[in-house]
């Protein structure tokens, strides 16, 4: 018996999973990113302008700030590779 013409008809199929459960999973990761940031980004909000002068920050920084611990920008700060490497 030959199996070849099932395995060639089940390719397509298994192709189209993968394919969508790799698309499921960007999106859930843009998804979870999204709210992450959302939430941080209102924490953030939250805090005077005299304590994040004491942290070295101004407003105007906190989106940057966000997108590098989130990892979605380049690390330019090392408050943030401290809290990545588990220093802080």
């Amino acid at each position: 018996m030959n199996e070849t013409p099932t395995r060639l008809a089940a390719a397509p199929a298994r192709r189209w999973a993968e394919t969508w459960a790799e698309t499921w999973a960007a999106l859930r990761h843009d998804i979870v990113g999204a709210w992450r940031h959302a939430l941080a980004r209102n924490t953030s909000e939250r805090i005077d302008d005299a304590t994040l002068r004491d942290l070295g920050l101004d407003r105007s920084e906190l989106g940057s700030y966000h997108a590098e611990l989130d990892g979605r920008a380049a690390v330019t700060r090392r408050r943030v590779v401290a809290l990545r490497d588990g220093v802080l």
